[in-house]
């Protein structure tokens, strides 16, 4: 949403290469987190 009410704002995240690793760390950190939520989720007694 941000991208596109102030697309300069965002564009080092695109163009810049340590924005796009940051991305990328974003992107791993979710799927990790979201994996680790599941596993909480599914204890079983």
């Amino acid at each position: 949403m941000l991208s596109l009410i102030n697309p300069e704002y965002v564009a080092p995240l695109y163009e810049d290469p340590r924005g796009m690793s940051l991305v990328s760390f974003g992107v791993v950190s979710l799927f990790f987190g979201s994996i680790w939520i599941r596993n909480i989720i599914n204890f079983e007694v």
